[in-house]
């Protein structure tokens, strides 16, 4: 039934581009290049950009079955298939247990069922018209996390409109039965770095005034105001640098293997995750995260702890923090230019000839623009296209995903740059 339900919501295209949350094709990677994207494009615009992240309250839990039985419906599901999933959800029951000790049952009246293949899905059909509660917002979903983002020109009438699509929308959240927790709802106010700005406008939520932070976690990834991941590199840097210690204190009683499998248990998943977004920044700020991951490649290898580690790392078919940012950016070119990716991110870039007619030898390259900030050179946007335009056509055609991203593995553990 999950496999039907999905089919036909993909078929109608029914589910928003902009839910990213338990879908195929779909990451909090690329929930976050679309952030990251819009306001780094607004800030290059000089336009004023405000994120709200909002927070729900066992938004799973408090799912009205009449109403997403009605949702239901009005997409097309009909009949015997609605039925069924009246029946699925109807006449459920709960009970806790601790120990040998059980209590007794009570009807669950509301809900998607916990643990169960459907219940993400019908959730993401249940908020899914959130959407189309503001036409002055961008909204970037991933399940039940809800995060809004304002540009405009002028900061003051910018918290205006705030104030009034966020009314609109806790409007929504009341009719759909949803709980939004103000006290963990926050905003942030991007800006660029050294420039200092005056809200003279409080931004409030049923008359109830959000807090305004400098950073917050998002999907797993600390994001500042000013979009320098810095924040969330050194946090990166501090778990990495803790796990460290517990490698440097088991090596001499576990052989080499056990301990590259410590690594990349302790320490290669803070390397990996989203490193698409905060590895491409200034190299100073990286190196931190490089010169604690030579250290540990040096552990497990039991090196002099001054010892050269680009042969260290080749032993170990391990890449480097930097090296890892490059395969990433590039795999996401490949699915981008081979249309694996949901479709606004192939409208991201363009060829040459896209652009102008000049018989030039670079007219399939793709086409590189030019940013004023350094907001925007930092990202997929800008680094994409010069990152693909200097691979070779025999990389760029490789027939699948994982034969190209096994061949830029290699590449790049060869290569002798950082």
């Amino acid at each position: 039934m999950y496999n039907r339900l999905l089919c036909f919501l993909d078929s109608h295209q029914i589910l928003e581009a902009s839910q990213y949350g338990f879908r195929r094709k779909h990451s909090t990677y690329m929930a976050l290049l679309d952030v990251v994207d819009k306001i780094s494009c607004s800030l290059d615009d000089k336009l004023y950009s405000i994120g709200v992240f909002m927070d729900l309250s066992k938004a799973f839990d408090t799912v009205d079955h009449s109403i997403l039985l009605d949702k239901l419906q009005l997409y097309g599901v009909r009949g015997l298939s609605c039925d069924w999933f009246k029946s699925y959800l109807n006449n459920r029951k709960q009970f806790v247990q601790i120990g040998d000790v059980r209590s007794g049952f009570l009807t669950v009246t509301c809900g998607v069922p916990q643990g169960s293949i459907l219940g993400p899905l019908l959730f993401l059909i249940y908020i899914n018209d959130i959407i189309h509660v503001s036409d002055k917002c961008d909204a970037i979903l991933f399940a039940d996390d809800t995060n809004l983002f304002f540009q405009h020109k002028d900061l003051n009438c910018l918290t205006d409109i705030v104030n009034d699509e966020l009314s609109k929308i806790f409007n929504w959240f009341n009719l759909n039965k949803l709980s939004v927790n103000l006290k963990k709802t926050n905003f942030i106010l991007f800006k660029m770095k050294n420039k200092k700005y005056v809200m003279n406008n409080k931004i409030k939520i049923n008359n109830t005034e959000i807090m305004s932070v400098e950073k917050t976690k998002f999907l797993g990834v600390i994001i500042n105001e000013n979009l320098t991941w810095n924040d969330h590199i050194m946090l990166i840097k501090q778990k990495i640098a803790k796990n460290i210690g517990v490698i440097s204190r088991v090596r001499y009683s576990m052989p080499r293997t056990v301990l590259l499998q410590l690594y990349q248990t302790l320490i290669e998943p803070y390397l990996i995750y989203c490193n698409i977004i905060w590895a491409a920044n200034y190299s100073t700020t990286v190196n931190q995260l490089f010169i604690i991951q030579k250290r540990a490649v040096r552990l497990i290898t039991f090196s002099h702890w001054q010892c050269h580690t680009k042969p260290l790392f080749k032993r170990l078919n391990l890449l480097s923090v930097q090296k890892i940012n490059r395969l990433q950016l590039a795999c996401f070119m490949y699915n981008a230019t081979h249309r694996l990716l949901p479709v606004h991110f192939t409208k991201m870039f363009m060829s040459n000839t896209d652009v102008h007619t000049y018989d030039t030898r670079h007219r399939e390259h793709l086409h590189l623009l030019y940013y004023r900030t350094n907001v925007c050179k930092y990202t997929a946007r800008f680094l994409g296209p010069s990152l693909w335009n200097a691979l070779s056509e025999e990389i760029k055609n490789l027939p699948t995903y994982n034969i190209f991203k096994k061949r830029m593995s290699e590449l790049l553990l060869l290569s002798d740059a950082v």
